[in-house]
Order: structure tokens, then sequence, then C-alpha cells
């Protein structure tokens, strides 16, 4: 696992397991580099594979952090893993996340990245939403996921915004 700092933003790379090393998240003088920040934004796109220990070390590093992550770039493993569990906690959001493609007449694979209020928004519900797209050759693409499963943690952001607004 290697982790460096690119224009303000947490890049891991490689595999993320239980001999993850965090370190580099810490001065010399044992404080969190990103003391001064607001948000921490965090890119785990070139993190291959992780596994549940892997996982657990990163989400209990996140917790130590007390300031809002901001995920960009979100490999699909993680959005899965997202989907699945209640990791994305209130001080947590998906700004960017990859979705895999498919083109039937040609069948290819095309991972797209998808913005938050740009090319996909928060909503409650995906099981009616078209996500279809023809890439710059022309080649049509479908999902290549069910979108309500795939989508699931935009769908908790969803009911935990209206539950915010509802309270204040």
């Amino acid at each position: 696992m290697f982790l460096t700092i690119k224009n303000g933003t947490l890049v891991l790379q490689g595999i993320l397991n239980e001999s993850a090393d965090f370190s580099l998240l810490k001065t010399q003088e044992g404080e969190l580099h990103f003391q001064s920040l607001s948000c921490i934004f965090a890119d785990l796109s070139a993190v291959e594979r992780a596994n549940s220990l892997g996982l657990h070390a990163w989400f209990k590093q996140v917790q130590l952090f007390n300031k809002e992550i901001v995920y960009v770039r979100a490999p699909v493993w993680l959005v899965e893993q997202l989907s699945f569990t209640s990791n994305l906690s209130h001080k947590s959001r998906v700004q960017s996340f990859f979705a895999q493609f498919y083109c039937k007449e040609k069948d290819i694979y095309e991972l797209k990245l998808l913005t938050l209020g740009e090319n996909i928004e928060i909503k409650n519900d995906y099981s009616t939403t078209d996500l279809n797209y023809s890439n710059q050759r022309g080649e049509f693409f479908e999902p290549d996921f069910i979108p309500e499963e795939y989508l699931y943690f935009l769908t908790r952001l969803w009911t935990a915004q209206k539950m915010n607004r509802g309270a204040s």
C-alpha cells in the first residue's frame, strides 16, 4: 500500500489489507497532515483490491481524522462496499465514482466516471433511472449493474439529507 498526497488529495495505491501503513498521514510530531483542513479528499481509484481487514483499518483511520472525508474517483469495489454496509458516515461523502458499462454491439466494457451534480443526481430511487450513454466513438453503453443496488449508497445519502433538512 502506497500513500501520497497530490494536489491536496490523499491518494492510496496498491492493495489495502491488514499490512496497510498509514504512517504518512502523520507528521514527525505525530499530528495529522490534514489538521488545518475542513475536509480530506481521498482517491482510492488506484487501490487494486481490498480485504476486510484492510477496509476495517481504513475506516478506523477515517474515524481518527474527525473530519469530513470526500471520496473522489471511488473505484467499483468501494462503491459496492459503501452500498453494502453503512461505512459512509455523516462525516463522509462521495463526490465522484466509477461504474462499469457494457456495449452489446461490440461486446466491450467501459468504466465511466460519474460525478454528483454533473452526470448523476442523488435520489431516493434509481429503478427507473436511464444511465445509458454513447461514447465519443458512437458506441452505445448501458449499465453493467443493477442501478438500485449499485447506487444504494446514494439512496442512503438522499435519506440522510432529507432527515437533516427536516431536523433544521
